[in-house]
């Protein structure tokens, strides 16, 4: 089905973060795309829709960066992506911890919700792809269709938890050399 909208959570969807222990990175160096993402994105028409992410970063809360750099590393996402700049509407992140109990925080549909009225799109023409079950239910909460991200980008599960694996593990070793 064609969307108006493909919105995406960002880590373990779009991109790995490749620093050992931890989820989300916390600088520009310490991610990589998840091999087959771009070339997937490359195939939709963007003339005739919108992009979007919308990611939890709890590391905003917990001090590991602030909200303006978790915003500009996911644009910086989105730039790689797309090859082009992105709108900063076209980024939606929750800077709040878990237990914060804010709007914004998947399962929560803050962000949808705002990716929605930014882009002018109804729920019935948007897609969230993501790869938890939080991802699930923000669309449904959301009213909009969902996607696994494995099924999105055409693999099983155990072979994209693989792939990002691997993603991780070669993001590694560059950051090594």
């Amino acid at each position: 089905m064609s969307y108006k909208l493909y919105a995406f959570d960002a880590d373990s969807t779009l991109r790995v973060c490749t620093v050992p222990g931890q989820v989300c990175p916390n600088g520009p160096d310490e991610w990589a795309v998840i091999p087959g993402v771009a070339e997937k994105l490359a195939t939709i028409d963007w003339t005739k829709a919108h992009f979007g992410i919308a990611s939890n970063q709890w590391g905003v809360a917990l001090g590991f960066l602030t909200e303006q750099t978790a915003h500009r590393l996911l644009m910086a996402l989105a730039t790689t992506l797309l090859q082009r700049p992105s709108p900063p509407a076209a980024v939606q992140l929750c800077p709040h911890a878990p237990e914060a109990a804010c709007t914004c925080r998947k399962p929560a549909p803050g962000m949808l919700l705002a990716l929605m009225r930014a882009h002018e799109v109804l729920p019935a023409h948007m897609v969230y792809v993501g790869n938890q079950d939080s991802d699930r239910l923000v669309a449904e909460r959301a009213g909009c269709a969902f996607e696994w991200a494995w099924d999105f980008f055409g693999h099983t599960k155990d072979a994209w938890e693989a792939l990002c694996e691997r993603t991780k593990s070669a993001g590694r070793a560059e950051v090594g050399r």
